[in-house]
């Protein structure tokens, strides 16, 4: 098949000028043959000679590279190497030089088999100056799946699973759930099995602890709480009671120093009493 040999012994000084021509036309076609394998097919009019996808391979070893396919140091001028990519098979990462470093800060990214640590950078890390969403997960349809789950499998049981932190005078919420008018769902769903520990936790508060504002909830379900903006509410699943939050001069409500109790045959039985209160 011509076009598929490679011999630069060839012509040899000594040969026929009149054979010329057809070494010429012979050497394109070796270098077509071969170009043509993972690039567009040369053509007419300047066409052919890029990449077609899935030709290009990156980096595919454990150690971070230093050299570049010819041999030559990486250049860290920022220039003539920024964007050759790293897959490190040793803990299944994507890097990209950024001209000086293979960046650390991927999305990282597991394709089964052994779980990996994260030793270095950030699992994802987003840096969103903008207005968009920094993750956006669309679970939709008929899809039973999870947009976000987290499972606590290895031995480092002191740290945190999620962890939210906002500036000292951020006026953003730190979780925000919006549930659609019509859902049957919980906006936060917590399953405890352990009996010693709090489902909820709140420390280091500087402003309250829980704020409700469930002006439309009427209270149906066993262990409801909610508010109305007047009185606080909760269910036993048949009667729902109320915490009055202010009461009159009169009748069996008292209220006093941060106290909310009630007056039975002269006795003040307190339903809520602050801590300062007298």
């Amino acid at each position: 098949m011509a076009g598929t040999g490679w011999d630069i012994a060839v012509p040899a000084d000594g040969d026929n000028v009149s054979a010329g021509a057809g070494e010429i036309r012979t050497l394109k076609e070796e270098i077509e043959t071969r170009l043509n394998k993972e690039h567009v097919d040369f053509a007419g009019s300047s066409v052919g000679g890029e990449h077609v996808a899935g030709s290009a391979m990156c980096y595919y070893q454990g150690a971070s590279p230093t050299t570049d396919p010819a041999g030559n140091a990486l250049d860290t001028s920022g220039s003539t190497d920024t964007g050759r990519l790293h897959w490190d098979t040793d803990f299944n990462y994507l890097y990209a030089w950024d001209g000086t470093d293979f960046l650390t800060e991927l999305a990282y990214v597991h394709l089964g088999g052994t779980s990996q640590s994260i030793t270095t950078g950030n699992g994802i890390s987003i840096n969103n100056n903008g207005t968009g969403v920094g993750i956006s997960l669309d679970v939709g349809g008929s899809s039973n799946g999870k947009a976000i789950a987290v499972t606590q499998s290895g031995t480092n049981t002191s740290s945190d699973l999620v962890t939210v932190t906002t500036l000292a005078s951020s006026a953003t919420n730190g979780i925000l759930v919006t549930m659609g008018a019509s859902s049957t769902g919980t906006g936060i769903s917590i399953n405890m099995s352990s009996t010693s520990i709090a489902a909820i936790k709140l420390s280091g508060l500087n402003g309250p602890a829980i704020n409700l504002n469930t002006t439309s909830h009427t209270g149906t379900a066993a262990n409801d709480i909610w508010s109305d903006g007047t009185n606080l509410h909760f269910s036993d699943g048949s009667t729902n009671w109320d915490i009055p939050n202010s009461v009159g001069s009169t009748g069996s409500n008292t209220t006093a120093n941060g106290t909310v109790a009630v007056d039975i045959g002269g006795t003040t039985y307190y339903l809520l009493k602050a801590a300062s209160a007298s």
